[in-house]
């Protein structure tokens, strides 16, 4: 960067908000914390997809893996997926938040994300459209494995339905510990603290 002039540099720390950082600076650590968060998504996108096809593959062509261990392992590998795609939910947040900030700051004109049959294709409907085929593709796992297709309805069914309950019950338990994070570190009441209520002084 080429050096600012000291009138120039004091000006502008005085009309920053903390009067330390310059608007410059700040653009460019928002510019670099989106580019780690869109690294992070595109390590994950190529990992994901990746590591389950391969499992998928190697337990296809296994002659060992019986019904017990394919449906073991697809609802784990599943509700882990599912894992991640709401961790990624939560770097699409932040990374819009981001973007956002960086806009308000540089007003030239964005690009419009890309489109497939007339539908906008962003960062949150591609990482959708990849998380949930391969969770889809592990539920139907034990299915696609059976010999008759009944049979492999029926398994399709009970391993959709098992991997909703658990995904409902990993929900309830982390909505609950959102509600009421600051318990567990709060000191019961104790003496004359918890006998007498609090009164306003006359």
């Amino acid at each position: 960067m080429s050096d600012a002039p000291d009138d120039a540099g004091t000006s502008a720390k005085q009309g920053s908000p903390s009067g330390g950082a310059l608007p410059a600076d700040v653009y460019a650590q928002i510019c670099t914390n989106i580019r780690a968060t869109d690294d992070i998504s595109f390590k994950l996108l190529g990992f994901v997809p990746v590591v389950s096809g391969a499992a998928i593959a190697f337990l296809v062509g296994s002659k060992t893996a019986n019904f017990a261990l394919v449906t073991f392992v697809s609802l784990f590998a599943a509700i882990v997926t599912l894992g991640f795609f709401r961790w990624e939910l939560r770097n699409v947040q932040t990374c819009r938040w981001l973007r956002r900030l960086a806009e308000g700051m540089d007003h030239r004109v964005q690009p419009n994300p890309p489109t497939f049959l007339w539908l906008p294709i962003g960062k949150k409907e591609a990482e959708t459209m990849v998380y949930w085929s391969t969770i889809a593709a592990w539920l139907v796992l034990p299915g696609v494995l059976s010999k008759r297709w009944t049979e492999g309805l029926v398994r399709t069914a009970v391993q959709i339905l098992a991997f909703l309950a658990a995904a409902l019950l990993l929900s309830r338990l982390a909505e609950r510990a959102r509600r009421d994070p600051k318990k567990k570190n709060e000191p019961p009441e104790t003496g004359a603290d918890a006998a007498v209520p609090a009164t306003t002084q006359r």
